[in-house]
C-alpha cells in the first residue's frame, strides 16, 4: 500500500444486505435461560456492531493478500516500540436495521411510537437449543444451551472508507470482493449455517479530493446511512463474484433429497395441541422469518419447519469418522479407568416420602369432587418409580459416570482426524494447562464445512400426531396413564440441500473420499437425520452432485 502521508482519495460504499439464515450477533451477555443474547441498539432493536463486519474482512483479506504489511496499513497497528503504531485507514459502520417500510434505516435515537412498532416483530427474536454431543454421539449431560438469534430475511445498511490515493483503489476492490463473497458472514455460528446474507445493492464511488467537484461531494455527503449518496455506481447483481470465489476457494455438494415418510428435527419445548386439548412431547422446529414484497417486510403469518444445517452436520461428522476409521483401518478401543468407582446410589424410601407428601399437598389444594382431584387419582394409580425426581437424577449420574470413566483411543469424535480437519475441534483448556513448553500444535480450529438451514414452505409441509406409550422398564409393560404425543413432518417435494467445504479440508484422498461415502449414505437413506430415528424417521433419498461453477 502507498506509503505517501497525503491521503488524496476516499473510496466508500454502501450495502443493503438481507439475512438468509438466522443472525446470532452476540451482545457479550447473556439472559436467564440463553447464553448468548443478541445486541440490540439506543432503541432495543437489533444491530450489527462494525467491529463484528471490520473482524470478518481482516480476516478474510489476512487470507487472501498474505502481506502482513499492508493489513496493518489498512486496520491499524499498535507496537510495543516507542512511537510505533497506526490507526486505521478504513472505517467501517455498524449494520443498521432497515424498517419494515423499506424506506428509511434505524439510526440514532427513533420516536418512540415507530420504535414500539418494530418492536412489535423484532421483540421475540428467534431461539435456537442445542446440546453438546460426545464421541458417541449422545447428549453431555449438562451440555444444553440456548441463543438469541435475528430472524431470516432481516435487512441492514452499512458503509464501508478507506482512505488512501489513487494506486490503493485495488485494495479498496479487495475488500468489496471480500463482502461479495460466498463465505462472507457475520456473528457468531457461522460454520453451523449462520449469518448468510446476500445482497440486494452495493453503492460506491471514489472522491478525488484534488478535483474541486469531488472535493465539494465529499464534504456535501454526511454520515448518515440514509444520506442520497449522490453520484455512486449502483450494482444489484453479484452472481459472478459470488461464482468465482466459489470456484477458487470452495468445493460444493448439491443434494437433491426426498424424505421417504416422516421426518422430526426436534424443537426442545412443548406445544398444546388445541383440537386434542393436550400437550405435544416432541414436534418439530418452527420459525417465522421477514418475507419481502414490492419493498416492504413482514414477519410471515405462518412458521416455516426448518432442517437445521448443525442437524445434518452432526449426522455427516459421526459417519465421516466411521468411514475414515474404515479406509485406514483404525480400530476404535475403549478401555475402562478402574481407579475410581461408582459411588452411587437410589435411595427408593426417600422417594417414596416425596410423592406421598406430593400427594398431600395436592389433597389440600382440591376439592374432592373437582377434576384436579380426579387427575390427582389417576396419576396416584399411575405413579410408577421412574417418575421421581431423584430416579432421573440416578440414572442421569450413572451415565454421567460411564462417561467419564471411559477413555477413547484417537479414532473418534474431535479425536478423530477426518473430524478435526473437516469439522474442527475446540481448545482443551486442561492440555493447555499441563504444557510445559511451547506447542505449536493448534490448541483449536473452526471447521471448513459450512451447511445452512432449509426452509420448507408451510404449504409444502403435512403434520401428523403419533401417540405413544410409555413402558416401565421394571416390568416392560405400558405404564397406565402414561400416553404421550409427538408431531412429525412429511415434505411432498424434493428439497436441496447445500454444502460448502474448503478445498483445503479436502487435500487428504482419504478424508475425502470418507466424507463423499457420508454423503452416499445420506443420499441413499442409510443415514437419517433429526430425532426418533430408531422409529424409523428422517430417511431421505436422492442424489449429489459436485457443483461445477
Amino acid at each position: 500500500m502507498s506509503q505517501s502521508t497525503t491521503l488524496t482519495h476516499r473510496f466508500i460504499a454502501r450495502y443493503l444486505i438481507e439475512t438468509q439464515t438466522p443472525l446470532g450477533v452476540g451482545a457479550g451477555t447473556t439472559g436467564l435461560e440463553n447464553e448468548r443474547m443478541v445486541a440490540l441498539d439506543a432503541n432495543g432493536l437489533p444491530y450489527i456492531p462494525g467491529t463484528g463486519i471490520t473482524g470478518v474482512l481482516r480476516h478474510m483479506l489476512e487470507a487472501s493478500l498474505k502481506d502482513e504489511e499492508t493489513i496493518n496499513k489498512l486496520f491499524g497497528y499498535q507496537s510495543d516500540k516507542e512511537n510505533d503504531g497506526q490507526g486505521s485507514l478504513l472505517t467501517v459502520s455498524p449494520a443498521c436495521l432497515v424498517d419494515l417500510e423499506g424506506s428509511k434505516v434505524i439510526e440514532g435515537i427513533i420516536p418512540q411510537e415507530d420504535a414500539d412498532r418494530l418492536k412489535q416483530t423484532f421483540q421475540l427474536l428467534l431461539e435456537r437449543d442445542h446440546v453438546r454431543i460426545n464421541d458417541r454421539g449422545v447428549a453431555v449431560k449438562y451440555g444444553k444451551f440456548a441463543e438469541k438469534l435475528v430472524f431470516k430475511g432481516t435487512r441492514f445498511v452499512f458503509e464501508i472508507g478507506l482512505s488512501g490515493v489513487e494506486e490503493d483503489e485495488h485494495f479498496f476492490q479487495a475488500l468489496m470482493k471480500a463482502i461479495e463473497s460466498k463465505s462472507f458472514r457475520l456473528g457468531a455460528g457461522t460454520r453451523n449455517g449462520f449469518g448468510a446474507f446476500c445482497i440486494e445493492n452495493r453503492k460506491s464511488r471514489m472522491y478525488d479530493l484534488r478535483q474541486s467537484a469531488d472535493f465539494d461531494a465529499y464534504l456535501a455527503k454526511t454520515s448518515s446511512l440514509n444520506d442520497h449518496f449522490a453520484g455512486a455506481e449502483e450494482k444489484t447483481s453479484f452472481e459472478d463474484d459470488l461464482n468465482d470465489d466459489l470456484k477458487k476457494n470452495w468445493t460444493t455438494y448439491k443434494l437433491n433429497l426426498t424424505p421417504e415418510k416422516y421426518f422430526i428435527f426436534g424443537s426442545g419445548d412443548l406445544e398444546y395441541n388445541y383440537d386434542e386439548a393436550n400437550w405435544l412431547d416432541n414436534f418439530s422446529k418452527k420459525e417465522k422469518i421477514i418475507e419481502w414484497e414490492e419493498g416492504k417486510g413482514e414477519l410471515s403469518y405462518e412458521p416455516y419447519h426448518i432442517i437445521p444445517g448443525t442437524s445434518v452436520k452432526g449426522a455427516l461428522a459421526h459417519r465421516t469418522a466411521y468411514h475414515y476409521n474404515r479406509l485406514t483401518k483404525t480400530t476404535v478401543k475403549f478401555t475402562l479407568n478402574q481407579n475410581e468407582k461408582p459411588n452411587l446410589s437410589f435411595d427408593i424410601e426417600k422417594a417414596l416420602q416425596e410423592f406421598d407428601l406430593e400427594v398431600e399437598v395436592a389433597k389440600m389444594n382440591y376439592a374432592s369432587n373437582s377434576p384436579d382431584w380426579e387427575e390427582w387419582i389417576q396419576k396416584v394409580k399411575s405413579w410408577s418409580v421412574e417418575d421421581s425426581p431423584l430416579w432421573r437424577d440416578y440414572v442421569s449420574d450413572i451415565e454421567g459416570e460411564k462417561s467419564e470413566k471411559i477413555a477413547v483411543k484417537e479414532a473418534t469424535g474431535e479425536s478423530n482426524e477426518a473430524v478435526k480437519q473437516l469439522f474442527g475441534f475446540a481448545k482443551r483448556e486442561k492440555e493447555k494447562e499441563e504444557k510445559k513448553e511451547e506447542d505449536t500444535k493448534p490448541e483449536g480450529a473452526r471447521g471448513k464445512v459450512i451447511i445452512q438451514d432449509v426452509y420448507l414452505k408451510p404449504g409444502n409441509t403435512t403434520e401428523k400426531d403419533i401417540t405413544h406409550v410409555s413402558i416401565d422398564r421394571f416390568t416392560g409393560g405400558a405404564k397406565e396413564g402414561a400416553l404421550f404425543d409427538e408431531k412429525v413432518v412429511s415434505h411432498k417435494d424434493e428439497l436441496t440441500i447445500e454444502i460448502m467445504v474448503e478445498k483445503d479440508g479436502l487435500k487428504d484422498p482419504k478424508i475425502k473420499e470418507a466424507f463423499e461415502l457420508a454423503i452416499k449414505d445420506l443420499c441413499k437413506g442409510a443415514l437419517p437425520l433429526g430425532g426418533n430415528t430408531a422409529k424409523g424417521h428422517g430417511v431421505f433419498v436422492g442424489d449429489y452432485q459436485t457443483k461445477i461453477v
